[in-house]
């Protein structure tokens, strides 16, 4: 069973199929259109502020949700954010 959804980041009307739209949602997933989710795609690589690790990022996704591109890498990440659930203890 087809139906339409609001993509989640661009507002565009677009379709899909139910079992599709669950699964993304069980993953705690967007449901964004075709043409997102091919912006989406388009990586791109820099180098982890903290670490100097590469790390790839979707541009596009920041530019949409208007929030910074990343400066850390995921470790690096979590790494800060045990430490200061260490802290907090």
């Amino acid at each position: 069973m087809d139906m339409e959804l609001s993509c989640d980041l661009c507002g565009d009307i677009f379709t899909l199929k139910t079992s599709a739209f669950r699964e993304a949602r069980a993953k705690d997933r967007q449901s964004n259109c075709g043409d997102c989710m091919l912006k989406i795609a388009r990586k791109e690589k820099k180098a982890c502020k903290n670490c100097s690790e590469p790390m790839e990022y979707s541009p596009f996704w920041y530019v949409m949700k208007g929030m910074e591109e990343p400066k850390t890498c995921k470790v690096c990440k979590e790494k800060a954010a045990k430490s200061l659930a260490e802290k907090r203890i």
